[in-house]
């Protein structure tokens, strides 16, 4: 069910991956293995886990852990369309 996989990302796993990065300065295996597999189910993935980190104050430690694991595994060019929409529409804070 993919709005309980969105559920799931945002409350859970996007919560201990950021407590990770904060506690170790880096990502556990684990964690970064599962964010690849999250983003098997890209429309929750982006709803869950990339769109909320970006409304939040995301470190650079953390784009740029989210941004390796965008670039390791593919994606459906319409999800990405619609998730680069979003993210434009949104207010920028660099």
């Amino acid at each position: 069910n993919p709005k309980m996989a969105q559920r799931f990302y945002n409350l859970v796993l996007l919560d201990s991956v950021r407590a990770d990065v904060y506690a170790n300065k880096k990502l556990n295996y684990h964690y970064y293995m599962s964010l690849k597999k999250a983003v098997y189910k890209p429309a929750a993935f982006f709803k869950g886990i990339l769109l909320p980190l970006c409304k939040e104050n995301c470190t650079l430690r953390e784009a740029a852990i989210i941004a390796s694991v965008l670039q390791r595994v593919s994606i459906p060019s319409h999800h990405s369309a619609v998730a680069l929409h979003k993210l434009a529409q949104m207010s920028y804070s660099g």
